[in-house]
């Protein structure tokens, strides 16, 4: 298995995502996760390791004039679409490159065949396709709707300048007679846009996936694509019921649907957890004409010994700003005290009277014995401090002493 990250991220922290991901998430989220999360990868397939060897085909003629090798398979494949191929080395051409951009939080980055930048009048962008049959081949209409013609046009008009950008996607037939076919669309501004609104979507679910979840079986499927594409290759890791995918089918629900819903709901639960009341923490002392203002209580002196209560627990002493006194909790605390006519080794135990208006303060079980008095955590002490000052500004409120 593979242990890299489920999300590759950027230096800024931003997912990076390749259109190839967005589309495997899109036909369903549990495929995405088996490869991303609980990393099995599939195999290549022989049609992908041939459709790789037609692309090493043609980057070799665009990018250096190479003679396509019409001894192999590939090379005749290739050859079949040399027509709709630019003159190798035109200038300003990119072949095979890298490209990344940032876009509503994310960053989207591919691998162009060729584009040509500087063009008039707009940027020609393309892809080759291998396929079995033409039927599988998008169409101008599809294209416009699709994950990586978006991204793909999006880069090239964030270099350009431009609002319109020419995409050629060019198919070139692997079973039967060699033959190609390109698929061609001017992508306008607003397409792409519209476009990438889906794809905004689609990748807000993806990193909700990826930082939510740890197994591929707590991921929504798609019960459809089992099949799609000749089957998929993990069905043997989910290993589906019928009934299981039957239930899923009927009910019709959109795999990214439930998923916003389920990211919306975490989010919404996050925002409710970070809107906290306002803490007191001093008293307040009235101003006619002003604001109320903050009353610092004076420095308190140094605190007495922590104390064992009734229960054996060691207890410390909270300072009361109201009183400017160290006060401890209400409980009712055993002293040792040894009337005249007693034997001086067997003391007698009374009990002392609870104080008034005391706050209770939780006390750290001693781990070594009663006889060392136990640690007090700072949490405990602020939280006490914090009960004090609040039932002292409720009895300056309604009324009380000054």
């Amino acid at each position: 298995m593979d242990k890299r990250p489920a999300l590759m991220r950027a230096e800024d922290g931003s997912v990076l995502l390749s259109p190839s991901q967005l589309n495997t998430f899109e036909l369903c989220p549990r495929k995405w996760a088996w490869n991303r999360i609980n990393g099995v990868r599939e195999p290549q397939k022989a049609a992908a390791a041939l459709g790789e060897a037609v692309h090493n085909q043609l980057e070799l003629y665009l990018k250096n004039g190479k003679n396509i090798d019409t001894s192999t398979k590939a090379g005749q494949i290739a050859m079949s679409g040399i027509e709709w191929m630019p003159t190798p080395q035109t200038p300003g051409m990119r072949v095979e490159e890298w490209f990344a951009f940032p876009y509503g939080g994310f960053v989207f980055r591919g691998k162009k065949d060729f584009e040509i930048v500087d063009r008039d009048p707009r940027p020609l962008v393309s892809d080759h396709k291998t396929t079995s049959n033409f039927r599988w081949a998008q169409t101008p209409d599809t294209l416009e709707d699709d994950f990586q013609a978006a991204i793909y046009a999006a880069d090239a008009m964030i270099k350009s300048g431009k609002s319109e950008v020419d995409l050629q996607w060019t198919y070139f037939k692997t079973v039967g007679g060699r033959a190609s076919e390109p698929v061609k669309k001017v992508m306008t501004e607003d397409m792409v846009e519209r476009t990438m609104l889906r794809v905004i979507q689609v990748a807000e679910n993806l990193r909700f996936v990826g930082e939510e979840y740890t197994d591929a079986k707590q991921v929504p499927y798609n019960a459809d694509a089992c099949e799609a594409y000749g089957g998929c290759y993990y069905a043997d890791h989910c290993k589906l019921t019928a009934k299981e995918k039957l239930k899923a089918i009927m009910a019709q629900q959109n795999t990214q649907t439930l998923l916003e819903k389920l990211r919306k709901k975490k989010e919404a639960a996050a925002a409710a957890a970070k809107q906290t009341a306002p803490e007191i923490t001093e008293e307040f002392s009235p101003t006619p004409g002003k604001k109320n203002e903050i009353n610092p209580p004076d420095k308190p002196p140094p605190p007495p010994d922590a104390r064992q209560d009734s229960k054996g627990n060691w207890v410390q002493a909270v300072w009361d700003p109201g009183h400017q006194e160290w006060v401890f909790p209400a409980e009712e605390f055993e002293a040792e005290v040894v009337p005249a006519n007693a034997d001086v080794d067997k003391p007698e135990k009374k009990r002392v009277a609870k104080p008034q208006k005391k706050v209770k303060l939780k006390a750290v079980p001693d781990p070594v014995g009663p006889e060392t008095p136990p640690t007090i955590s700072a949490a405990s002490v602020l939280e006490s401090f914090a009960d004090l000052i609040a039932a002292k500004v409720a009895e300056r409120l309604s009324g009380g002493r000054d």
